[in-house]
């Protein structure tokens, strides 16, 4: 059922597909990226539980689209953090080629 369906008629909750209406949200509503719900669920992390890399996925796409607000999102983010434990973070998520790719420098 549509989020709308169910906001209206609640007993249809359990036939919600929450996927479906996150990638709905992301294509078709504009300011979805800026609102207090998503960033609400970011905090928690439970919604990027759903998906990583779904939403990895969503903000590159936005990245190599052009989007300057995303950019300058991932730049504080980037800025704000040592870059030590940035890469305690991304290394582990590498690929083996990629690994070494850097390791052989």
């Amino acid at each position: 059922q549509a989020p709308v369906t169910v906001a209206a008629k609640p007993h249809y909750f359990c036939e919600l597909h929450v996927l479906r209406s996150i990638r709905n949200f992301v294509d078709d509503v504009p300011h979805f990226w800026q609102s207090s719900e998503l960033r609400e669920q970011v905090a928690s992390g439970e919604i990027l539980h759903i998906d990583p890399d779904f939403f990895a996925d969503a903000l590159l796409q936005k990245l190599s689209e052009g989007s300057g607000t995303v950019r300058e999102l991932m730049e504080r983010v980037l800025e704000e953090h040592p870059f030590q434990a940035l890469c305690q973070k991304l290394l582990p998520l590498l690929q083996p080629p990629s690994l070494l790719a850097i390791l052989n420098g």
